[in-house]
């Protein structure tokens, strides 16, 4: 029994590590736009556990087809994901932009699927992870970029 142990955890790491990775459903398109926290229009993203949807930057839209992108101040640091819904039924559609229903989940008005802020992920299982973007905090700005 004790040498059947250290294989079967060298095989379960193998297995683990031959997984493979979630690949983006999404095309990269540039997003970089920098927001000031101590802006009114973003100052609630001071407070943790608040999120919200940035439509445009330089009067020019952002994210993947101009949907936004969603920025997020989570327990760990603040997120940035594309607004875009994943689930390829929707990427076909005129209609795939979610929106936050709460401050931790948003929703695609489409598809109806749930999306944690928190963490990106789906409750749908045909969706895939949303597209998340590089955020830096230096003081009171915040850049987002990829």
């Amino acid at each position: 029994m004790r040498t059947k142990l250290p294989r079967l955890i060298a095989a379960t790491l193998l297995m683990l590590s031959c997984a493979k990775e979630e690949k983006n459903v999404l095309p990269n398109v540039p997003v970089y736009f920098t927001i000031f926290l101590n802006d009114p229009a973003y100052i609630k993203l001071q407070a943790t556990g608040t999120s919200l949807k940035v439509r445009s930057y330089n009067a020019l839209p952002v994210g993947y087809r101009g949907n936004g992108v969603i920025v997020i101040n989570g327990v760990d640091g603040f997120h940035a994901y594309d607004a875009t819904c994943t689930n390829p039924s929707c990427l076909t559609s005129s209609i795939q932009s979610i929106d936050i229903v709460d401050e931790l989940f948003a929703l695609c008005p489409a598809c109806k699927t749930r999306y944690s802020l928190l963490s990106g992920y789906a409750t749908n299982y045909k969706a895939r992870h949303l597209k998340e973007y590089q955020t830096m905090q230096t003081g009171y700005q915040l850049n987002v970029h990829n």
